[in-house]
């Protein structure tokens, strides 16, 4: 996967810091409307939101979820770009984990249905 340029890392951020509060040793359910607004507010359709989870945020936080003292207090913006940079590169083989394993599916089903909520509003 090549690289994003600079000024594509910043329009993605919002959305990766966002995604990765689903990895938090917490109840993530506490982060579905937040990550509903930065999805709504950026312009991003869900299945871009879910490619970005699934392949750039996930493999670069997942290991949050299994390690006994995961982080719980959320993560700096600049911690995530350069954690999802890394998994990007290649350093992290996303099909290891699958395409389900670490997923946050009830958060993620309740994502989508904040999201189609926002849209309706005027």
């Amino acid at each position: 996967m090549q690289p994003p340029d600079s000024a594509e890392i910043e329009r993605r951020l919002p959305l990766w810091t966002a995604l990765a509060d689903l990895f938090l040793d917490t109840d993530v359910m506490l982060c579905v409307p937040n990550v509903a607004r930065v999805i709504v507010k950026d312009g991003w359709s869900i299945d871009e939101a879910e490619e970005a989870l699934r392949w750039e945020v996930r493999p670069a936080f997942y290991r949050n979820l299994v390690n006994i003292a995961g982080e719980w207090a959320g993560w700096d913006p600049h911690e995530v770009s350069r954690a999802v940079l890394y998994a990007r590169g290649g350093r992290i083989d996303r099909f290891v984990i699958g395409r389900n394993r670490f997923m946050p599916r009830r958060a993620w089903r309740a994502i989508t249905a904040e999201v189609a909520r926002l849209r309706r509003q005027p």
